[in-house]
């Protein structure tokens, strides 16, 4: 191996399997022996990977026989990849940087072998040959034949031959869904060599729509070039955040058991009710969350449904006051009294927000209190402890407002401090979350809700504190699973 400087950190090259290879080492190493494996152009654009080197992250680098993904580069990646892990002592999955032609890498590397990826980092990436760099599209041609020329020596296509192929990156995106494997991907609205609409524009979509963790950033007037950013700390924290290694992941079933499974919709329908129930027994969650109107039909069918399961009936929680809080208390008093006798085991109640702005928190205070007795008083009389769970809005209040709500609702006597309805204007924040759990006291537990659209998002928002989630998406993406 040779050894030089590379923007102030020691760089070895050396050779595998005939090709030239490059290592590049940070001054203090990430205890996971995390690394980035740049699929092309070694050292165009490197703010990433020189943010992800100060970060401890190593960087490596395989040569290409051409830039097009073609098997023989793809395979040859793959035994670099377990090389690297053994001979460096690095994680068995790599971050992949891959830069227009390097993005179209990439993806076919991570199609084939997605147990050897961790997440990828895809900057206006090549997904259809047919647009890059054919530009049979709404785009121009790469460097007119130059770009046909290079397909046809790499693939061996005459012209028909590449109108009926199926290999393109955008058709491999079903196997990056299935892996669940996170992405950022960055690109220019006024590129013509790698339309986005042609090209990532489909698996944005396509993760978008199955919840999987995505990083978009669109760079406003921007053509294919430049890439990165110019502070690429967010894209950086996000790479770092889902490339976790399996054994520190979270269970999906501790996950589930701190679900309460959502269905708050205004045309919700009976049928959909009986789905949630259904779902929420099957998959254990903490409970399911549902109109006061189906509480008492929902309780007897849970019943039904657990003595099928030979199981504990789901626990029924619902909602007071909700969404706008602004009822008076003693009709927030009455509807969880008749929730509880109806059959709810939870009860979510939401805050008069406007008591808060005005300053009014004895009045706040007090109000939850008078619920708290009121599902005390019914639960006594059927029998059970009912949870009370306080929502306080979040997105409407100041982090000073939230820490003083944080005092009341622990004094209160309630069971948790929920952020969110999810029907104002967003749901959790992390910082939230981390904010309430710095502040909670008296063994106040919370809940975060609205928004949580991903199983990496469930997993950070209980390491950050919340012991409940109000969520409907978690079981849709288990089901798809």
């Amino acid at each position: 191996m040779t050894y030089s400087e590379y923007n102030g950190f020691r760089r070895g090259d050396f050779e595998f399997e005939g090709r030239n290879a490059i290592i590049v080492f940070p001054d203090k190493p990430d205890p996971q022996g995390r690394w980035v494996l740049k699929m092309e152009y070694f050292d165009a654009f490197p703010g990433f990977h020189l943010e992800m080197l100060r970060r401890g992250w190593h960087l490596l680098f395989l040569e290409n026989i051409n830039r097009w993904g073609t098997d023989a580069d793809t395979d040859a990646k793959a035994r670099f990849v377990e090389y690297a892990s053994e001979e460096f002592g690095l994680e068995k999955k790599a971050c992949l940087e891959g830069m227009s032609c390097g993005g179209l890498c990439s993806v076919n590397f991570a199609a084939k072998y997605p147990d050897l990826v961790s997440v990828m980092y895809l900057d206006a990436p090549v997904m259809n040959l047919l647009s890059c760099p054919m530009g049979f599209g709404r785009g121009i041609p790469l460097d007119g034949d130059t770009g046909w020329h290079e397909i046809q020596d790499a693939y061996g296509f005459d012209i028909e031959g590449l109108l009926a192929f199926r290999g393109h990156p955008i058709d491999r995106i079903g196997g990056l869904v299935e892996k669940r494997i996170p992405a950022a991907i960055l690109y220019g609205d006024s590129d013509n060599l790698v339309p986005y609409p042609e090209n990532g524009a489909f698996l944005e979509k396509a993760y978008r729509e199955a919840g999987i963790p995505l990083f978009t950033v669109c760079r406003m007037g921007c053509g294919h070039h430049p890439h990165g950013l110019e502070d690429p700390r967010e894209l950086c924290d996000f790479v770092e955040k889902y490339s976790k290694k399996e054994e520190d992941k979270m269970e999906i079933k501790e996950i589930l058991s701190k679900v309460d499974h959502t269905l708050l919709a205004v045309d919700a329908t009976w049928p959909q009710i009986m789905e949630i129930i259904d779902d929420g027994t099957h998959y254990e969650t903490a409970s399911v969350c549902i109109p006061a109107s189906y509480v008492k039909v929902a309780s007897e069918y849970a019943s039904a449904k657990a003595a099928q399961y030979l199981r504990r009936p789901v626990k029924i929680c619902t909602v007071i006051g909700f969404p706008n809080g602004y009822s008076t208390s003693r009709v927030k008093c009455y509807e969880a009294k008749c929730a509880v006798e109806d059959g709810a085991d939870e009860v979510d109640m939401v805050i008069n927000v406007g008591w808060v702005k005005n300053g009014w928190y004895e009045l706040v205070l007090s109000e939850i209190k008078a619920i708290k007795k009121a599902c005390d008083e019914a639960g006594e009389m059927v029998g059970k402890k009912i949870i009370l769970k306080v929502i306080i809005e979040t997105c409407l209040l100041t982090d000073e407002e939230k820490i003083r709500m944080c005092e009341v609702v622990s004094e209160s006597g309630a069971d948790f401090i929920k952020t969110s309805t999810g029907f104002s204007k967003a749901g959790a924040t992390f910082h939230d979350v981390e904010l309430m759990a710095a502040h909670v006291k008296n063994g106040l537990k919370i809940k975060a809700a609205g928004g949580i659209s991903s199983i990496e998002d469930a997993e950070k928002f209980i390491e950050l504190g919340a012991d409940r989630l109000g969520t409907s998406r978690i079981i849709k993406i288990v089901k798809a699973q």
